[in-house]
């Protein structure tokens, strides 16, 4: 907490149901604004995140006027390739008199609040309680040393269900990122990880090098990525927390051609899902006039590689495809711009003719980003249903 300032969390993930409507919300007092002050709107830095993000008050008793119309501004995200799985946004409104959003929030008092939760059976309070603080406090921000160079760290964040280990485990891996990479903790700061963990899954999201406060450099899928994933594996099965041959991998992007290039080698892969990946890596870089897009790929693509044909070949998913015994789902926009559905649906074709269990999704009217909601009707079954849900 901030010296001399108070926190509320913004209105957006509150108790619902029954619950609410009989005993209301520590953090939802609202009252009519008076005349005049419509418009009026707290100074305080724009929240973080959409579900109990933290606003900051100067003055502990001072009211956070939300004006006529008037919400917070929330968190830019101007790359929405790697949002995961289970991120989209609620949208909520509040309809004040005339159907004009109007709210009021008042600092809250170790008096008002200890008022508040005497009203709730222990039981129901521990669970509205659940929902009244940032996912992101439930979850473990950890780091191993790389197993090429202990010098180096890896970074995973870690989000555990309810009750005793070890559990299913779902392992997410970010794409491509630009600006500041903040590599896994994106899947936290969407709410991904706190999804699974709430479905009783074992969330984790790793930093591949180059990224977040994994230690570099990035080496575009090869080896030192794969190893520093492979190193998160083994320390959560060294740990208890995961369920032998209970995992499943989702890779968006690049970090779809890991998740696959995991599979080739690893037999406790249960099941992978690929999101717009590349998989055929000397074909995709021969192709005589690309995209915009797709040239910059191609461009990262050999800065970090060095552009030699074994080392393409090495990182490309489809020349050991008939390794892969895990259960695969192929998922990618026919406009895609960036990759080559092409090479979705051959993938999926090379590990079922070699007796695997894959499916490919083309979805004709999506590029490179296929929304969140869309996929999620394919992937929570699929994984599921691979983890014996």
């Amino acid at each position: 907490m901030v010296p001399g300032h108070s926190i509320l969390p913004e209105r957006g993930c509150v108790a619902t149901g029954a619950a609410s409507a009989v005993y209301g919300h520590p953090f939802d007092r609202a009252r009519r604004l008076a005349p005049g002050e419509e418009g009026q709107v707290a100074q305080h830095p724009p929240p973080q995140r959409r579900c109990g993000a933290w606003m900051f008050l100067k003055d502990p008793h001072q009211p956070v006027r939300l004006g006529v119309g008037k919400r917070p501004q929330q968190h830019a995200v101007d790359d929405r390739e790697d949002r995961g799985v289970g991120a989209d946004p609620e949208r909520e409104r509040e309809q004040g008199r005339g159907g004009e959003a109007v709210h009021v929030r008042r600092a809250i008092t170790v008096e008002s609040w200890m008022r508040w939760c005497s009203r709730f059976p222990p039981a129901l309070l521990l669970n509205l309680l659940g929902c009244s603080f940032p996912a992101f406090a439930r979850t473990e921000a950890l780091s191993i040393p790389h197993p090429d160079d202990p010098a180096k760290k890896v970074e995973y964040f870690l989000e555990k269900p309810v009750g005793r280990g070890p559990w299913s485990t779902v392992i997410f891996l970010h794409g491509h990122q630009e600006g500041s990479r903040p590599g896994g903790r994106v899947f936290v700061e969407w709410g991904v990880l706190d999804r699974f963990a709430k479905r009783g899954y074992l969330a984790v999201a790793v930093s591949q090098p180059g990224y977040g406060n994994s230690a570099g450099p990035a080496d575009f899928c090869g080896r030192f990525t794969q190893d520093a994933v492979s190193a998160v594996i083994t320390k959560l099965q060294m740990d208890s927390y995961m369920s032998p041959n209970k995992l499943v991998i989702v890779g968006i992007s690049r970090g779809a051609l890991v998740a696959g290039l995991i599979a080739v080698h690893d037999g406790s892969v249960a099941g992978i899902v690929l999101i717009s990946g590349v998989y055929d890596l000397p074909q995709f870089v021969s192709e005589s006039k690309p995209s915009q897009m797709k040239q910059a790929v191609v461009n990262s693509l050999l800065e970090e590689t060095g552009g030699g044909y074994a080392a393409l070949r090495s990182r490309s998913v489809l020349y050991f495809a008939e390794k892969i015994k895990a259960a695969a789902l192929i998922m990618n926009g026919e406009k895609d711009d960036r990759t080559d559905p092409t090479q979705a649906r051959r993938l999926a074709e090379v590990i079922t003719s070699h007796g695997g269990n894959a499916r490919a999704i083309i979805y004709p009217d999506y590029g490179h980003q296929i929304p969140v909601e869309v996929r999620d009707r394919e992937v929570d079954p699929f994984i599921d249903g691979v983890l014996g849900r």
